[in-house]
């Protein structure tokens, strides 16, 4: 029997972001208040490097739901109006040399989850001057190099989510009911240039790290293309397009 669901929503949501504005500014940052509104995939800034640096970040969310629902069947929950489990978020990041950088991003509390754990965490390299001086210097102008347990880039949708305690650049509060978000161990590599965007990774295709199995799984291959540009201040003109292959998965969590 089909049932028809009718609902109304009020969601109300007080966000709180900080970070500490005392420390020098980070090579390369993508920050999560309201500075990184529309900003996508990695940025390339001049900061000149000044020795190692440390920033902490952090956000809370405190939501208050009013939901009512209803079907055919009278089978659903009854619900109130009352709020949710309040979310926080901490970031830290590491300036360790020129051009390399390292990220932590912890949930200390979120819907599914009372105690801390730990979203990801990568390698970012935006030069190659710890191997050597200059080394790559023309290619590296352009590209960066991400390495670890992070967020997959793909689809430009995840960049505007709320991400547990991150709300501030998501408009809509709640996320879309397909949401394009996962965070895998692999590596991405940037390409950025002329209002050109590239990218090409690899990830284990896992969200939970487990060996048990680990014959029934595959790598899974992210690409990412498309065009960027300003054009004045009140027009931007922005086209991707993303894929995620793998050949075999027990499940896909993206």
């Amino acid at each position: 029997m089909k049932n028809k669901i009718l609902s109304t929503l009020f969601l109300f949501t007080i966000a709180i972001g900080f970070q500490n504005l005392n420390a020098q500014e980070l090579q390369n940052f993508y920050a999560k208040n309201k500075e990184g509104i529309n900003i996508f995939d990695v940025v390339k800034t001049d900061v000149p490097f000044n020795g190692l640096q440390l920033r902490i970040g952090g956000a809370f969310a405190l939501q208050w739901q009013a939901i009512n629902h209803s079907n055919n069947l009278n089978n659903l929950i009854n619900l109130g109006n009352d709020y949710n489990l309040p979310t926080a978020n901490m970031t830290i990041d590491a300036q360790l040399a020129d051009g390399l950088r390292v990220k932590l991003d912890l949930y200390l509390a979120s819907n599914h989850h009372h105690e801390t754990w730990v979203k990801g965490g990568y390698l970012q390299m935006d030069k190659l001057d710890f191997i050597s001086p200059g080394f790559l210097e023309n290619f590296m102008k352009y590209a960066t190099i991400k390495i670890g347990q992070m967020e997959n880039n793909y689809g430009d949708a995840h960049f505007r989510r709320s991400d547990n305690a991150s709300a501030f650049l998501n408009p809509f509060v709640g996320n879309y009911l397909l949401d394009g978000f996962g965070t895998e161990i692999g590596a991405e590599v940037y390409y950025k240039r002329n209002n050109l965007i590239f990218m090409g990774g690899f990830s284990n295709g896992k969200l939970n790290q487990s060996v048990i199995d680990a014959e029934a799984t595959s790598s899974a291959i992210i690409g990412k293309f498309g065009y960027d540009k300003q054009v004045n201040d009140d027009t931007r003109i922005r086209l991707t397009g993303s894929v995620y292959h793998s050949s075999k998965l027990k499940s896909v969590y993206l």
